[in-house]
């Protein structure tokens, strides 16, 4: 799974760092919308503000992550 989300990176021209390589194993692995908590719990170990520029990242790259805001009442 890592060789594939390395991959991945590559083609969408984004830099395969240890960070995003592992958030992007964790989305692959979990094939639903997962939230940054979701995240921080799955990649204990990595930063909460790394996840959050990876996902930024991913984001900016048409077609690779859409984030969804949830408001509410």
């Amino acid at each position: 799974m890592m060789e594939k989300a390395e991959e991945i990176l590559k083609i969408k021209d984004v830099n395969p760092t240890a960070v995003r390589i592992l958030v992007l194993r964790y989305l692959l692995e979990h094939l639903k919308p997962q939230s940054l908590k979701d995240i921080e719990k799955g990649l204990m170990h990595t930063d909460r503000s790394s996840i959050f520029r990876s996902l930024k990242t991913f984001e900016e790259k048409k077609g690779f992550v859409i984030s969804v805001v949830k408001l509410c009442n």
